[in-house]
């Protein structure tokens, strides 16, 4: 009798091919890495690269979302894979790129840098409903998020949303220090301050406002 758990369903069928995007998605980074950015285990990323099963549609638009990638193109393949690909910019884009990107500021201990801001695609902002006036860039500099953030890894943030209201990654200043964390707004109102990286410590703030937190996580860009 023929195994027919390695068949995809017919109602997926339209899916076929989405595990060798999903893996071209990926790229170099470990599939730990990349499903522990989706909340997911890095068997279901097996699973789904092998098409043995299906991300929803919930997973989906996360994944575009937090990877820039078109939604065409991981689904059925069709257009072009790129909707936010950061490159380095010079002070102003200039001619034809103005109409393409949108450059966004770098933050460095809670003041706007003067290196290079990171460019990216205009469409993408439109994809998120992010203005591009109150978006900044920062680098992850400690290993406190792994596997979900890496040092060297590029966050882009909404300092417009800088309130506590779920389980979210924020940059927020400790210490004087500008950083990544994750914030989870516990139910008598205190917040704990929590490393996805099980060798750092978890803290605990009164309040949510106690933080100095500069604004939400909004997209990720994993350098493998």
């Amino acid at each position: 009798m023929r195994n027919s758990a390695a068949q995809p369903k017919i109602a997926d069928s339209h899916l076929l091919g989405i595990g060798a995007r999903l893996a071209e998605t990926r790229g170099a980074m470990s599939r730990e890495k990349f499903a522990a950015l989706l909340g997911l285990h890095r068997n279901t990323i097996i699973r789904y690269e092998q098409e043995l099963a299906y991300p929803d549609a919930a997973q989906i638009a996360m994944l575009c979302e937090r990877f820039g990638i078109s939604e065409s193109w991981l689904l059925r393949g069709r257009g072009l894979k790129d909707v936010a690909k950061p490159i380095t910019v010079d002070e102003q884009l200039i001619g034809d790129d103005q109409e393409i990107f949108v450059s966004i500021p770098l933050i460095n201990d809670n003041q706007r840098s003067d290196v290079a801001p990171v460019a990216f695609k205009r469409s993408w902002l439109h994809l998120i409903s992010a203005n591009q006036r109150d978006l900044f860039a920062f680098v992850v500099d400690d290993d406190a998020m792994e596997p979900a953030l890496s040092r060297g890894d590029l966050v882009v943030a909404d300092s417009q949303n800088d309130r506590v209201v779920r389980d979210a990654i924020y940059i927020l200043e400790i210490n004087h220090r500008t950083t990544v964390r994750r914030l989870q707004l516990l139910p008598d109102g205190q917040v704990r301050i929590k490393c996805d990286n099980q060798h750092y410590e978890s803290h605990t703030a009164k309040s949510a406002e106690s933080l100095n937190i500069n604004g939400i996580a909004i997209g990720m860009v994993c350098i493998p």
